[in-house]
């Protein structure tokens, strides 16, 4: 293997361990807060049913797995989650506040499986490469929901 592509190997380990990471805090973060809002579309709009991320989690580990020993591994960094509203002002700041800590946390995995997907499209493994980007669809549809209710919070739904 050539030392460029060893490196590339190495650096798709790394986010992919990463974004496992994120995947997983984004998971308990997104529990705590549907305990957190007062609005039901909200709680249920970040329910692992409509996330998708029980899927994305499984799958993650799936690649993870098959990449185990083949590189050598450098520490993954520990990403960072916004940290969760708290419940200082009405219910609808309050719940504004929390969708835009969510489109936070959806964007920053968004970005990861971009970078993830180009890069399995670099290494000539389309399959792969769809894989992740179904996790950017899925956060996407996430993020659609997420804007819509925005525009119910205002409404007299």
């Amino acid at each position: 293997m050539k030392k460029n592509d060893q490196k590339m190997a190495s650096a798709f380990q790394i986010i992919l361990m990463e974004l496992c990471i994120l995947e997983k805090k984004s998971k308990k973060y997104y529990s705590k807060i549907r305990k957190l809002t007062p609005y039901p579309a909200l709680a249920k709009a970040l329910d692992k049913k409509h996330t998708g991320i029980d899927a994305h989690i499984k799958r993650l580990n799936l690649i993870i797995t098959s990449y185990k020993g083949k590189e050598k591994k450098a520490a993954p960094l520990q990403p960072t989650l916004p940290p969760i509203p708290t419940k200082d002002t009405d219910d609808a700041v309050h719940d504004l506040r929390i969708i835009s800590s969510v489109q936070q946390v959806i964007q920053q995995k968004m970005i990861y499986y971009r970078l993830l997907s180009k890069m399995a499209a670099t290494k000539d493994t389309p399959d792969l490469s769809m894989l992740f980007k179904y996790a950017i669809l899925e956060n996407q549809g996430t993020s659609a929901r997420l804007d819509a209710l925005v525009l119910r919070l205002f409404s007299d739904e």
